[in-house]
């Protein structure tokens, strides 16, 4: 796939040098794996920030605050709603699945987008996370119940209206971004 995307993908950054790279993913691998290891440990935070939404062309950000709730509400629903039914070889697989979809687009973004100079992989969003979030869910799942069945109903609920409001407040930071006029115009 990595092969495939740095001879057809017409979206190659100018800086990148995609046969360089290339020849050093074959020549030197502990090459990409310093670079992959350094971009995830310091891009982490952008990773997730971009994951819960950094629109357009990533000049359209949410509130610093809300990037936190949201990662707080995402984590908690694993002690607050409890999975019994998930075994270790799903978890096994979870934890393969996520592994090979970073590794594998991270090579893409080795060979199509990083610049040779840099030290870190380039290129890399938060939305590209968004497809394999399931295999979080089933990586990280609790099999112990820490609340009552109400609390857990309850919150459903909570979960429910923040990712409304959240959704909301996305739909007005990207309206008032790309729409002032119309926007404003709505706001009066």
């Amino acid at each position: 796939m990595s092969y495939w995307a740095s001879i057809n993908l017409p979206f190659i950054n100018p800086p990148a040098d995609p046969e360089y790279h290339k020849y050093l993913l074959l020549h030197n691998p502990l090459d990409f794996i310093r670079e992959y290891i350094l971009a995830v440990v310091f891009k982490i935070n952008y990773y997730i920030r971009s994951c819960i939404g950094i629109f357009g062309w990533l000049d359209v950000r949410l509130f610093p605050w809300v990037y936190t709730l949201t990662a707080v509400v995402f984590f908690s629903l694993f002690i607050f709603l409890p999975e019994k039914k998930v075994s270790d070889i799903q978890r096994i697989f979870a934890l393969t699945v996520l592994f090979l979809f970073m590794t594998m687009m991270h090579v893409i973004l080795y060979i199509t987008w990083t610049p040779p100079e840099f030290d870190k992989i380039e290129g890399f969003q938060g939305r590209y996370l968004i497809s394999i979030l399931p295999y979080v869910f089933l990586l990280f799942a609790q099999g112990k119940q820490y609340v009552s069945e109400k609390f857990q109903t309850n919150y459903k609920i909570f979960i429910l209206i923040y990712m409304f409001l959240l959704l909301s407040m996305s739909c007005v930071r990207l309206s008032a971004a790309y729409y002032p006029a119309i926007f404003y115009q709505i706001m009066l």
